[in-house]
C-alpha cells in the first residue's frame, strides 16, 4: 500500500504540473536556436548512480559551451508494477510536452528506456532516443536503428554475482538488504536475473526488504556460515528519520562475520568487503557526446553503439586482509581501498623530487671539479697534439703547402719539396709561378677560393703533372682550400697527391672491365644460343677480335684420346670442320702430351710452332700460339688455339673471366657430345619402335584383306592433319604410330565375320565393338613412349556420348583418339568394303561435317576438310 499511494501522489504531481504548463504554454518565449533536451531518468535523481550519470551529460554541454535547455523527468516504476500506470504517465508526457517541441530524448537505465520506447514513442514519434546504461540486451534489439542509440554497460548485478561465485565458490545463501522504493526491487530483479544468466539457484537469494536494525540483526544473526550479505539500495525511516548508511552497515558487520558486498558505490569507505563501481559520470559523458552529434545532424543509425566503462570492485583493504583473500586472486583492475602501499605512493614524488635534488646538487660538484681537471688535461692535450700536427704536416704522403693571399708560400713539408725537386727551405717563387711550370692552365678561384666556399661540396681537386726530373712527368691531383687562421691574414692550403699508382690502376680496370663484358658476351651467347657449331663460329670470331689474333681454332678429344680440330677460324673469317686425321696444330711428336701431365694446367700457354706444322707455313700463320686449356672437372676436353694474339691476352691470363670463359668452352664441348648421344640413342629407339609397330600392323591386315592398307592410310592422314593443327612432334608421333596399329584388336575377332559380304548381325557387331578394347589389352603390356593403348581403346568413341567402348564424351576422349576418329571414318568411307561400295570424297567430306559436334569434334573436322581442300587444289 505504500507504494501505491507514493506513485499516485507522483500521477497527481504530474498531472498539476501538466495543466499549470497548459496555461503558460502561450507566454514561453520561442528561440529558433535553443534546443530543448528531456532527460528521462529510471529513479530519482537523488539517486547517486542517476545522479552522476546526469552530472556527466551536464558537463558535457556545459565544457563544449552548447546552450540548450534540460528538462528532467523521473520514471519511478519498474516492470513489475501494474501496467495501469504506464498509459497515465503517457498521457501526462504528452500533454506537458505537446506545446514545448522537443529536440532529443536521454534516457537513464533500462526502464526509462523501455517506457520511452513503448509509451512516449507513440506520443512523440519524430524525437530522436540516445540512451545511457542501458544493461538489458533484450532491448537493444527492439528499438529501431533510426529512433534511437546510445551507450550500452554490463549489468553491475550480474559482474558482482559472477565474481562472488568465482571468489567464494559454493555460497550457501546470498542475503540482499533493499528498500521498499523502485530501485530496491529493481535491485531484486536484476539479481534474479543475473542468477538465472550464470545458472545460480534463484532459491538461494533470500531478500529481506525495508527491515528496521534489530530486525535486520536477529536475520542476519541465522545466515549459515559462508553465506554474504548484499546490499543494495536501502533507504529506510525509523520514526520519520532516516537510518544513515553507515549505521546500516555496522549493524550488518556486528551481526556476523560474512562478507558484505555492496551494489552502492558510495559504501566503499564504510568498511563493506567490496563495493560495485561502473563509471556513472563517464557513461554519461559518453551519453552526452552522442547526443551532441545527433543534435549536429547525425543520423542516429549511422552512430555505432557505444561500450561503458567496465565494472570494477572496490576491496576494503582490512576486510580483505582479515579474511585471507590473495591479491591474485582479485578481479583485473580492482581498487583496494585503504591499501597502505598506495598511500606511501602518494609520498613517492615527493621522496623523488628530494632524491633528485640531492642528485643534481652532488653532480653539480662533481661536474665542476671535473672541469677544473679537463681543462689541465686539454691544456696538455693541446700541446701533444700541436706536436702531433708539426709531425703529420712534415711526414704526410701528400705534398703540403701554405701560401697567403699574394701568393707567397708560407710553409712546405718534405713530400712537397721531393715532388717539386727543391732544396730544404721555402721556395721564393709563389704559388702561380710554380703552378706555371705544369704545362696546366689554373684559374684564379681554383688557387684562391672563397672563403664562403662550402667544403664539402665545392672544392674538387684538379689533376696535372710535374716533372720527374728524367724527362718523364708524374700525375699529381692538385686540391687548395681556405685555412680557417687567429690572425686576419687569410692563408691557403694545397695537397699535392702522386697520383701514379691511381692512374695505373685505373687504366688496368678498364682494360679489365673491357675484357669481361667481352667475355660475358661471348660466354652469354654460347650459352643461350642453341645450334652449336653456328654459335660457336660467332664465339669464334668475337674471340678473335678480342685477343686481335690472326687464327683460332678449337681442338677437343676424341673417342680415341687424340686431339682432333672441331672447328677453325682462318683470317679471311671462313670456317672449316677439319677431318679428324689432319691437324695442323697438333702433330704426334707435339708437347701437349707432356703438358696433361702439368697440375694445375695454366690458364694460357705462350708455345712456339714446330718447323714440321707445314699447313701455319703454308697459309702464313707461324707464330706466337696461346693455348686455353679446356677443363670441365679437372678432365681435359681440349684446347683454345689462337696465333699471335695481342700482349694484353695472356697478361690477362690470371683473369678469372678467363677461367670461366674456359669452363662454359668446355661445358659447352661436354653438352654437344651428350646431345649428340641422346639423338644418337633416340634415333635407335625410335627405329626400334617403328619396326615393332610395322609388323603389329602387317600381322593385323593378314586377317582382313578387305581393309588392308586401311591402317597405313589412318597414320599418314591423321600425322597429316596434326601437321594441319601445328600440334607439338609428340602428338604427331602419336596419332602416326596410333593410326599404324588402331585396328590391332580385330585379331582377336574371327575372320569370318570380318570378311562376311553382307550386313552383321546384332551379335556380330556386339563383337567387333570389342576390337579396341582387345588393342588397348596387347598394346598396354608394351612400353611406347606415347599413349597408344589409350587412344586405341577410345577411337571409336564419339563427343556426345554415342561412342563404344564407354561412351565417353568430349573433355573425357584425348585429343589423338579425336583425330584418329575422323581420319579412321573417313578412310573407311572412302573405301570398298565387302558388304558396300566406297563414297565420293565430298560425299565422306560433307557426312564429317554434318556429323561434327555430335560424333567428332568440329574444330578437328574443320581442320581435315582444310586440309583435304589444299591436297587438292595441290598446295
Amino acid at each position: 500500500m505504500p507504494l501505491f499511494h507514493t506513485m499516485l501522489r507522483r500521477l497527481t504531481l504530474l498531472m498539476a504540473t501538466a495543466l499549470v504548463l497548459a496555461c503558460l504554454a502561450g507566454e514561453l518565449p520561442a528561440s529558433a536556436e535553443r534546443k530543448r533536451i528531456l532527460i528521462l531518468n529510471s529513479y530519482t535523481t537523488e539517486d547517486l548512480w542517476t545522479a552522476k550519470v546526469n552530472q556527466g551529460i551536464f558537463s558535457v554541454f556545459r565544457e563544449r559551451g552548447v546552450d540548450v535547455e534540460f528538462l528532467v523527468e523521473e520514471i519511478g516504476i519498474t516492470r513489475t508494477m501494474p501496467a495501469l500506470y504506464l498509459p497515465e504517465l503517457r498521457t501526462l508526457l504528452q500533454k506537458r510536452y505537446t506545446s514545448i517541441p522537443l529536440d532529443l530524448i536521454i534516457t537513464t537505465e533500462n526502464n526509462a528506456l523501455n517506457f520511452a520506447l513503448e509509451q512516449v514513442g507513440a506520443a512523440l514519434p519524430d524525437v530522436p532516443i540516445v540512451f545511457s546504461s542501458l544493461t538489458d540486451r533484450h532491448l537493444i534489439r527492439r528499438f529501431p536503428d533510426e529512433r534511437a542509440t546510445g551507450v550500452f554497460s554490463e549489468d553491475s548485478a550480474l559482474f558482482l554475482l559472477r565474481e562472488l561465485i568465482r571468489l567464494h565458490g559454493d555460497i550457501p545463501k546470498i542475503a540482499l538488504l533493499v528498500d521498499r522504493t523502485p530501485r530496491g526491487f529493481m535491485d531484486l530483479a536484476r539479481l534474479r536475473d543475473a542468477a538465472i544468466t550464470l545458472s545460480f539457484p534463484t532459491q538461494r537469494i533470500f531478500p529481506y526488504i525495508g527491515l528496521s536494525i534489530e530486525e535486520m540483526m536477529d536475520s542476519f544473526a541465522k545466515l549459515p556460515p559462508n553465506s554474504v550479505v548484499l546490499l543494495g539500495n536501502f533507504s529506510v525511516s525509523v520514526g520519520g528519520r532516516l537510518i544513515p548508511l553507515p549505521t546500516v552497515v555496522e549493524a550488518i558487520q556486528s551481526a556476523n562475520e560474512l562478507s558484505t558486498y555492496s551494489l552502492l558505490e558510495e559504501t566503499a569507505a564504510l568498511g563493506v568487503l567490496g563495493t560495485v563501481t561502473g563509471g556513472g559520470s563517464q557513461i554519461g559523458r559518453m551519453a552526452g557526446e552522442i547526443a551532441l552529434k545527433v543534435l549536429g545532424g547525425t543520423a542516429t543509425e549511422t552512430i555505432p553503439l557505444a561500450r561503458g566503462a567496465n565494472n570494477r570492485l572496490i576491496f576494503n583493504y582490512a576486510e580483505v586482509k582479515n579474511l585471507g583473500i590473495q591479491r591474485s586472486s582479485l578481479p583485473p583492475g580492482s581498487i583496494l581501498h585503504g591499501d597502505p602501499f598506495q598511500e606511501i605512493n602518494r609520498f613517492v614524488p615527493l621522496i623523488a623530487g628530494n632524491i633528485l635534488l640531492f642528485i643534481i646538487l652532488g653532480s653539480s660538484a662533481f661536474i665542476l671539479r671535473r672541469k677544473i681537471k679537463a681543462r689541465k688535461i686539454a691544456e696538455s692535450e693541446l700541446f701533444r697534439q700541436s706536436e702531433s700536427w708539426k709531425n703529420l704536416f712534415e711526414n704526410s704522403p701528400q705534398g703540403i703547402i701554405i701560401y697567403d693571399i699574394l701568393g707567397q708560400i708560407k710553409e712546405t713539408n718534405s713530400r712537397f719539396r721531393e715532388l717539386f725537386r727543391l732544396t730544404d727551405g721555402i721556395p721564393q717563387v709563389g704559388i702561380m709561378s710554380l703552378l706555371a711550370g705544369t704545362g696546366t692552365v689554373f684559374t684564379e678561384e681554383e688557387v684562391f677560393p672563397s672563403f664562403m666556399t662550402n667544403l664539402a661540396t665545392s672544392v674538387k681537386s684538379k689533376e696535372t703533372k710535374v716533372p720527374d726530373g728524367e724527362g718523364g712527368t708524374i700525375p699529381v691531383s692538385f686540391l687548395t682550400f681556405p685555412l680557417p687562421s687567429v690572425s686576419e691574414e687569410d692563408v691557403y692550403c694545397a695537397l699535392f697527391e702522386d697520383i701514379s699508382e691511381r692512374k695505373r690502376l685505373q687504366a688496368m680496370l678498364r682494360r679489365r672491365t673491357a675484357l669481361q663484358k667481352q667475355v660475358t658476351a661471348i660466354s652469354s651467347r654460347f650459352v643461350m644460343e642453341g645450334e652449336f657449331g653456328e654459335t660457336m663460329k660467332v664465339a669464334l670470331g668475337d674471340i678473335l677480335n678480342l685477343s686481335g689474333a690472326r687464327f683460332a681454332s678449337i681442338y677437343v678429344m676424341s673417342e680415341t684420346g687424340a686431339l682432333v680440330p672441331e672447328i677453325e677460324i682462318f683470317p679471311e673469317g671462313r670456317m672449316e670442320r677439319r677431318p679428324n686425321g689432319d691437324d695442323p696444330l697438333f702433330g704426334e711428336d707435339f708437347f701437349w702430351k707432356s703438358l696433361l701431365k702439368k697440375d694445375p694446367l695454366p690458364t694460357v700457354l705462350l708455345v712456339e710452332p714446330s718447323i714440321r706444322d707445314h699447313r701455319l707455313k703454308r697459309d702464313g700463320l707461324h707464330g706466337r700460339i696461346a693455348l686455353m686449356p679446356l677443363l670441365l672437372n679437372r678432365n681435359l676436353q681440349g684446347f683454345l688455339a689462337l696465333v699471335d694474339p695481342l700482349p694484353r691476352w695472356y697478361d690477362a691470363s690470371d683473369e678469372p673471366m678467363l677461367a670461366l670463359f674456359s669452363e662454359l668452352l668446355s661445358i659447352a664441348i661436354e653438352r654437344k657430345r651428350e646431345e649428340d648421344a641422346l639423338r644418337k640413342a633416340h634415333e635407335i629407339i625410335l627405329g626400334r619402335f617403328s619396326g615393332a609397330i610395322s609388323v603389329l600392323r602387317q600381322v593385323s591386315e593378314l586377317r582382313d584383306d578387305s581393309t588392308s592398307g586401311h591402317q597405313k592410310n589412318v597414320s599418314e592422314l591423321a600425322e597429316s592433319l596434326a601437321v594441319e593443327m601445328n600440334l607439338p612432334e609428340e602428338t604427331r608421333m602419336a596419332v602416326r604410330y596410333a593410326g599404324l596399329v588402331h585396328d590391332i584388336g580385330k585379331l582377336y575377332i574371327p575372320a569370318e565375320i570380318l570378311g562376311k559380304p553382307s550386313f552383321l548381325s546384332e551379335a556380330e557387331y556386339e563383337l567387333v565393338k570389342k576390337h579396341p578394347e582387345y588393342g588397348h589389352n596387347i598394346l598396354s603390356t608394351l612400353d611406347f613412349p606415347w599413349p597408344l593403348a589409350k587412344i586405341v581403346l577410345q577411337h571409336h568413341e564419339r563427343v556426345d556420348g554415342s561412342g563404344y567402348p564407354y561412351g565417353l564424351t568430349m573433355g573425357e576422349i584425348c585429343l589423338e583418339a579425336r583425330i584418329l576418329a575422323v581420319v579412321d571414318s573417313y578412310d573407311a568411307m572412302v573405301s570398298d568394303r565387302p558388304y558396300r561400295k566406297s563414297k565420293g570424297e565430298q560425299e565422306a567430306l560433307d557426312e564429317l561435317c554434318d556429323l561434327a559436334g555430335s560424333a567428332y569434334d568440329p574444330e578437328i573436322v574443320q581442320a581435315f576438310v582444310s586440309l583435304r581442300k589444299k591436297r587438292a587444289a595441290g598446295e
